[in-house]
């Protein structure tokens, strides 16, 4: 379905491979699970209409974060979170045409796919945005949302309401309004400065175009504050003062927690050999064998 729908839209040739990949580890996940009699992580339904959306993603936010067992926490681990949850985030690099996309099927489960080539900020927003599509959207099959133009008859209604609650989703489940009050008014009262920025994004890990935006929202900034802030270069001030890892490049990024969790347990029980095991995470027997040797801490035989 979704190789189906990137056939519709222009995309260069490495977005199509990646896109590819993707099918390929959803596939192997579903296979993977089959193999250990593993469930299909369940997710919830949250009736939406169009009429209040954004009350209507606050609430779907907040029964996310109970359900999850996050309360009123930060969740900058939102991606471990969520593969703790059985919920696969596969992270490929991907050209800048796309940041992500959801793909659901009721016989495989939900997958969201994050471009790895992005900075962390960007990432976490992704997964969150994604989310919010896999919660309410799902029911399309796939939803490639940064190919989805508003405005100029590019892009139908439908489509930009998808969108709308899906970052609203991620504005309320990333930046819930109690957590962001009671953490502003901690110190200083409501005062704004450029510490209190640099530890909110820290705490909450987002990017500071989206707290600072949040922040106005919440009538902590007026617009003039927000247009200062925006021109300050705080990102770079956070990493002078407190050192900031650059996002690990491409390969790099190890796919998928759940995919390798499935494939050891796969490997540990007879069910693939170490040959396939290293063919799907893209490493060696070897290496196979070393990691499960680290994991189970005993003797690996060679299959």
């Amino acid at each position: 379905m979704l190789l189906r729908k990137t056939e519709q839209i222009p995309l260069s040739e490495e977005t199509k491979r990646q896109l590819l990949r993707f099918t390929h580890f959803c596939e192997e996940i579903a296979h993977l699970r089959k193999v250990l009699n593993r469930p299909i992580p369940q997710l919830p339904t949250y009736p939406v209409t169009r009429e209040n959306l954004d009350e209507q993603a606050r609430k779907a936010a907040r029964a996310e974060r109970e359900r999850l067992g996050l309360g009123d926490d930060p969740a900058p681990h939102l991606p471990e979170i969520l593969e703790s949850h059985g919920i696969p985030i596969l992270r490929l690099p991907i050209p800048e045409e796309i940041s992500g996309a959801m793909a659901y099927d009721a016989e495989m489960g939900g997958f969201i796919l994050v471009n790895s080539n992005k900075f962390p900020t960007h990432q976490l927003w992704t997964v969150a945005h994604e989310y919010g599509h896999l919660l309410k959207d799902r029911e399309q099959g796939v939803v490639l949302p940064e190919l989805v133009k508003e405005g100029n008859g590019n892009g139908n209604s439908k489509q930009r309401w998808a969108e709308y609650f899906a970052n609203r989703f991620a504005t309320h489940f990333l930046l819930p309004e109690e957590t962001v009050r009671r953490l502003v008014e901690s110190v200083n009262g409501k005062v704004i400065t450029a510490w209190k920025l640099m530890e909110l994004r820290r705490i909450f890990g987002v990017s500071y175009a989206a707290l600072l935006y949040r922040l106005k929202e919440l009538g902590y900034l007026k617009e003039q504050d927000l247009n200062r802030w925006r021109q300050e270069n705080l990102m770079s001030l956070e990493r002078l003062i407190f050192g900031s890892p650059e996002p690990p490049k491409g390969e790099d990024f190890r796919v998928s927690k759940v995919l390798w969790e499935l494939v050891f347990e796969a490997v540990r029980r007879g069910k693939i050999t170490l040959s396939y095991a290293a063919e799907v995470l893209g490493i060696t027997p070897m290496e196979v064998q070393d990691i499960l040797y680290e994991l189970e801490g005993g003797e690996v035989e060679r299959k």
